[in-house]
């Protein structure tokens, strides 16, 4: 008797012939959810994320830094973002930000527009591959020299990113 399987499951799989403890005949592809020998390990992954801001009301100037840790197993739900690289809240490693925001102080066309030019930098510390990536096994940066863990993009280990942006609310 097969044993049903779910929507998520069949994401990592593909039809075949089967593989041992594969459940209904299906023969996996390198996922998180699969390991060679079928042995289950734990995929636990956790997210830091901590952030300051301070804001200068007579200038309408606002100052931040912020901080964004993933674990290896970390899985987060933005697999699209407008940052450079990838987005810093799926990172398998360390995220540093500082940026500062000015407002614009002239009239605005609407009561509820404001306009604000913002200069940020973002520096990006991977420790593990597969930042933002659901599919295969992340595997540490310092294990890349193996033949065995080839990656199929060239992986980044650091990253810089400055960035000026011009954002209008209404």
């Amino acid at each position: 008797m097969r044993r049903p399987i779910t929507i998520f499951q069949s994401l990592f799989c593909l039809f075949g012939p089967g593989a041992p403890g594969v459940p209904g005949g299906l023969l996996p592809v390198g996922g998180l959810m699969y390991d060679a020998g079928g042995a289950k390990k734990d995929r636990t992954g956790g997210a830091i994320y901590l952030g300051a801001r301070y804001d200068f009301p007579s200038t309408g100037t606002k100052l931040g830094l912020e901080y964004n840790y993933g674990s290896k197993y970390w899985l987060a739900f933005d697999p699209t973002s407008d940052d450079m690289w990838t987005s810093k809240l799926g990172v398998h490693g360390n995220v540093y930000e500082a940026y500062v925001i000015q407002e614009i102080r002239s009239k605005p066309i609407s009561k509820y527009g404001k306009a604000y030019f913002r200069l940020g930098y973002q520096y990006y510390d991977f420790k593990y591959t597969g930042s933002n990536n659901w599919v295969g096994q992340p595997k540490s940066m310092s294990d890349l020299n193996n033949s065995m863990n080839a990656q199929m993009f060239p992986p980044l280990d650091k990253a810089h990113d400055i960035y000026f942006t011009f954002d209008v609310t209404f």
